[in-house]
């Protein structure tokens, strides 16, 4: 559970000043006031003047039983309008976004290791935090039947934040009268602040016997970004005895697509040699892990042999800005091009910025900062076009991930007509009660988290809370 302090923004996009007689905040399940109410009062009068904005504050609660997500707040107002003859107050409700980060969650993914009888070796392991708050590992136990580890415990303290990632090294070691599959267990216990979980994964080991190749395939990278093409940089390595001789390589992955090539001839490799070789692989949308599943095909000592090995990958985490809404209307003889925001992926977008590449208001923009997922966020870009464009072409920029720079774009019409002859302020839909003055809610999102607060700027944990 989590104290966060919400500050909702309104605007007043009449001619007229306003009074907000009265104000209240209607909270989403899973969210409650001080006093466990759901809903909260908040401080009146408020004055709003003509195209001013207010900014209403209150401290809620997100309780264990609120649903990880984005929720809905609803702020009702009652107003009364200046120089209107009715004394009959106004009112109007406003909706804004409330996002609930989701727990910690580990996922693991692993290389296949290979070992020689009496050997040792290290299992290299990752575990990845798909949640959207700190995940803490209190412990890592490993166990094995068939292997000796050679640590039973450890990664204690290491913190692994939303998004982000841990690699394990385990070294383990092979007895002398074993062979074929052996399997490691791990248990991994890991708190966060509204408690601890635990989570147990297996690993397939393969033991082979002495006086052979011993053929071991890794990969540098550990993620794959999911609808783009990855290139895959594959090292094959002879940890064995005897050399290996006319090695071919296949590959099939879950999760995506095998691009090209279909098959990779490695040659020969002598013991403690390597060969390189890569793939290109498309990744789904979908999954939160890839596999890549390559099998070695060879001769080694005038017989021929076979094995095959696993590759695992995480999804790498990247935003998706969309452009979701744009318009277009003459104000008091400048051109106004607003639009909508919103952020699809599953990572922070960073200097997200929208210019206007094409038509009216050509070369025209505005930098927006960050924008983190599923938060929306308005724009405003303004301009006295020269030219008689019936249309602007917008692009927003982005990094996506790092080093990692996207855009989209989004076209809108201009409205015909002369600028002298359009109103002086903006056209908006009429508002409930019927009222010439009407509000809208300036920041689209407020954001909290259970026990850790993600929202950009208009939530935050008080200070002095942990």
């Amino acid at each position: 559970t989590g104290l966060v302090h919400v500050s909702l923004a309104v605007r007043n996009n009449g001619t007229r000043s306003v009074t907000v007689l009265d104000a209240r905040v209607r909270l989403p399940p899973g969210v409650r006031s001080a006093s466990g109410a759901s809903s909260i009062k908040l401080p009146t009068p408020i004055v709003i003047g003509p195209l001013q904005s207010a900014t209403l504050e209150f401290d809620a609660y997100v309780t264990a039983a609120a649903d990880p997500g984005t929720a809905l707040i609803t702020l009702e107002l009652n107003f009364s309008e200046a120089g209107m003859r009715s004394a009959e107050p106004q009112t109007c409700a406003l909706t804004y976004s409330l996002r609930v980060a989701r727990p910690p969650e580990l996922v693991l993914i692993h290389q296949s290791l290979s070992l020689g009888q009496g050997s040792t070796g290290t299992l290299r392991v990752t575990l990845i935090n798909r949640g959207e708050a700190d995940a803490r590992i209190v412990s890592v136990q490993v166990v094995s039947r068939e292997l000796t580890p050679l640590l039973t415990s450890l990664a204690e303290g290491i913190v692994i934040g939303p998004g982000g990632w841990a690699e394990l090294d385990i070294p383990v070691s092979a007895p002398a009268d074993f062979e074929g599959e052996a399997v490691v267990a791990l248990k991994v216990r890991y708190a966060f602040e509204a408690g601890e979980r635990t989570a147990e994964f297996s690993l397939p080991v393969l033991v082979s016997p002495e006086g052979e190749a011993d053929l071991v395939v890794s990969v540098a990278q550990a993620g794959l970004t999911p609808g783009v093409e990855n290139v895959i940089d594959l090292r094959v390595a002879n940890e064995g005895d005897l050399g290996a001789e006319d090695v071919h390589l296949s590959a099939q992955s879950q999760g995506g697509t095998v691009l090209g090539p279909s098959s990779l001839r490695l040659g020969d490799i002598a013991p403690g040699e390597s060969a390189l070789g890569g793939l290109r692989v498309l990744a789904s949308e979908a999954p939160e892990t890839y596999a890549l599943t390559v099998e070695l095909t060879y001769s080694s000592g005038g017989r021929p042999a076979q094995r095959t090995v696993t590759l695992g990958f995480y999804r790498s985490q990247r935003a998706r800005v969309t452009l979701t809404s744009v318009s277009a209307e003459w104000v008091a003889g400048k051109l106004y091009v607003r639009g909508l925001l919103a952020n699809v992926g599953d990572r922070q977008a960073k200097s997200v910025n929208v210019t206007v590449v094409e038509g009216a208001c050509e070369g025209q923009g505005v930098f927006l900062g960050e924008l983190d997922p599923e938060e929306t966020l308005t724009f405003s870009i303004s301009c006295e076009p020269a030219g008689n464009e019936t249309s602007s072409t917008l692009r927003v920029y982005y990094v996506a991930a790092p080093g990692r720079l996207e855009f989209s774009d989004s076209k809108v019409s201009v409205p015909a007509g002369s600028p002298e002859q359009t109103p002086t302020a903006p056209s908006q839909p009429a508002p409930l009660g019927g009222a010439s003055s009407t509000f809208t809610a300036v920041v689209a999102v407020a954001a909290a988290g259970i026990g850790l607060v993600i929202g950009r700027l208009s939530a935050r944990a008080p200070r002095g809370e942990d």
